[in-house]
């Protein structure tokens, strides 16, 4: 998947390349992405890693997630157009993603959700297709030597 993603901060606005690799693992019981965020100069600024893991003794899915030296673990929900998680914050607030997949198009915000004030969406992605990927499954070592 390649397209941009555009992040307001209170310093300011940034709009990057964005690619993201997906791949299913363990019989599609987990599903492993890495995002990766490029400047003009293609320059890497961004990169995070996420497993999105699916448990089915109690048919609940969740995600593990790392980026900027943290690491988090989500609820995740599968929804009719995509899906979506939130990260709760130690000031009460929420940040939540929700994210459409149309075909070939995927489309991703980012919401900080603060109690008494409006939502704001600070981060939006729009990536595309643009081929099958054999990662992570491929390369593994074998039984035999």
């Amino acid at each position: 998947w390649r397209g941009t993603v555009t992040i307001t901060r209170p310093s300011g606005t940034m709009k990057l390349t964005q690619t993201e690799r997906v791949g299913p693992m363990l019989d599609g019981t987990a599903l492993v992405i890495e995002g990766r965020g490029y400047d003009e100069g293609g320059k890497l600024v961004f990169n995070a890693f996420a497993v999105v893991s699916y448990d089915t003794a109690t048919d609940e899915y969740a995600m593990s997630s790392w980026s900027d030296g943290r690491y988090g673990k989500f609820p995740f929900a599968v929804t009719d157009t995509g899906f979506s998680w939130s990260i709760p914050l130690p000031n009460g607030a929420t940040i939540k993603y929700d994210a459409t997949v149309d075909g070939s198009k995927w489309s991703e915000s980012g919401t900080y959700v603060g109690a008494g004030m409006p939502p704001i969406e600070f981060t939006k992605l729009a990536v595309e297709r643009i081929g099958d990927t054999s990662w992570p499954a491929a390369g593994f070592v074998t039984a035999a030597p």
